[in-house]
């Protein structure tokens, strides 16, 4: 007998292009400098049918007075492409 196939199988809908596009939207909305940060990689978690985009600071040159930005997270859900941020600990 052949079974369905499980949802955790199932593809995104999203790209890692768009997912990124719609965290960087997000994070700028929060108020991010993402100049401070490096480009940032897409996750996809089949599991949970979400996307996590990770920022994580860039190097910081020993003289530069830069402000040091803090690495944080975004979440896309893939259906709906509702975001949120989580500030890494």
């Amino acid at each position: 007998s052949f079974s369905s196939p499980s949802p955790v199988a199932a593809k995104p809908r999203l790209t890692a292009a768009q997912v990124i596009e719609l965290a960087d939207a997000e994070a700028r909305g929060q108020g991010y400098e993402l100049g401070g940060y490096q480009h940032p990689q897409a996750r996809y978690i089949p599991a949970d049918g979400t996307w996590s985009v990770f920022y994580d600071q860039k190097s910081v040159d020993s003289n530069a007075m830069g402000e040091v930005a803090d690495p944080f997270t975004v979440s896309v859900e893939d259906k709906t492409k509702k975001t949120s941020i989580v500030p890494e600990k």
